[in-house]
């Protein structure tokens, strides 16, 4: 199980206060596969292909490289950017170039909130938080006491920046109808329905039904094992409630969880799952190691 102690470099910001629109990674992800080299970081050549303004080239950089869809590396100084081996899945031309599946949406989202060191609000809120109810103030004592208490410095404004930037991002409230002028102000994780504001407040939703593809929610969970070196036993409580697990970032409930876990089994060899009342877990019974790579393909066949 990870701990939390064990995670170190959090950061806060770097979005310029904008939050993920429609065709940033699509694009960018074009512009990398045109230009073998380019960097993200070059922003008037970024203004210039995708047509926005520096505050934004900025933004789009910083979600690019939050998604781990892409890839910031320094070579003899220089900064540049390529696709990530998740990214050459997704964009690839069997995969989904354009970014218009729930499939692609669900995996960013896991990607995006298990980055803790992209981003330390979207992790602390979908890892950390325990409430259904998401109060500002409340909300925002809670995290920065928290970070503090993991020995992290924390900016009061650039934390406030992030939730209200985290909270735009996500209220599917602000859900609007898919006319091109509206798509290029508007958040796709809007569309997963995770939270929604009420009054002067958000509220969590709990999937209580299989509505993630479960191809996804395998990945994920694959994901999850690799990072907890493949353990021999991995009890439900841990894949339901445990740091960067399937359950925690999901907001799956308990019973939903079990179905996805019988369908992992059925569909992976190597694994089993034991549903005895009182010690549920996940069984790995092979040596073998299971390719999360085949996983991921899987969400695009």
């Amino acid at each position: 199980m990870i701990d939390a102690r064990s995670l170190k470099q959090f950061s806060f910001s770097g979005h310029d206060t904008f939050h993920l629109r429609y065709a940033w990674l699509p694009k960018a992800a074009e512009y990398l596969q045109n230009n073998k080299g380019a960097s993200l970081n070059k922003y008037d050549e970024i203004m210039a292909n995708l047509g926005i303004g520096k505050n934004m080239a900025t933004s789009l950089r910083h979600w690019a490289e939050s998604s781990k869809l892409f890839n910031r590396l320094v070579s003899n100084g220089a900064i540049f950017h390529e696709l990530s081996e998740i990214g050459k899945v997704v964009f690839d031309d069997d995969g989904d170039p354009f970014f218009q599946t729930q499939e692609s949406l669900w995996l960013l989202h896991y990607l995006i909130t298990s980055n803790h060191k992209k981003n330390g609000l979207w992790f602390y809120l979908f890892n950390i938080f325990n409430e259904t109810v998401i109060i500002k103030e409340e909300f925002l004592f809670s995290a920065i006491s928290w970070f503090k208490n993991q020995g992290v410095m924390v900016n009061e404004r650039s934390i406030e920046k992030d939730f209200l930037c985290c909270m735009n991002m996500y209220n599917s409230s602000k859900l609007v109808t898919k006319k091109t002028e509206d798509l290029a102000l508007s958040s796709p994780l809007r569309e997963l329905g995770l939270i929604k504001k009420v009054g002067n407040e958000f509220r969590f939703k709990q999937i209580n039904r299989p509505e993630i593809p479960g191809s996804v929610i395998s990945f994920c969970l694959m994901d999850y094992l690799e990072k907890n070196n493949f353990q021999k036993f991995t009890p439900f409580s841990e894949l339901l409630n445990g740091i960067k697990s399937p359950g925690r970032v999901f907001c799956l409930t308990e019973d939903v969880l079990q179905d996805y876990l019988k369908d992992f089994t059925k569909n992976t060899s190597g694994y089993e799952f034991d549903s005895t009342a009182g010690m549920q877990q996940l069984i790995k019974k092979s040596d073998n190691k299971l390719n999360k790579n085949i996983m991921l393909r899987r969400i695009y066949e």
